[in-house]
């Protein structure tokens, strides 16, 4: 495989995984311990664009629930009001 395509194929990868919910993370499965080998510049670029990914997911889903939260509250006021 030539490496520009197993660089596409691990950043598809990448971001297949941070899209999971975060109970699908390996967090949730403990597994045996993996070895820390040390990342290739693009392993390591990847690594970080997969905690961007999923830290923007996280404060995506906060926000989305705070206003969920404010429009129920919201509901609630119009319909004390009547």
């Amino acid at each position: 495989m030539r490496p520009k395509n197993l660089m596409c194929l691990c950043l598809s990868r990448a971001i297949e995984e941070s899209m999971m919910p975060s109970s699908c993370s390996s967090s949730s499965v403990d597994t045996a311990p993996v070895l820390q080998v040390p990342f290739s510049h693009e392993e390591e670029q990847l690594r970080l664009a997969l905690e961007l990914s999923q830290k923007y997911q996280e404060e995506a889903e906060k926000r989305r629930q705070e206003e969920e939260e404010e429009l129920q509250k919201i509901l609630a006021l119009s319909l004390m009001e009547k």
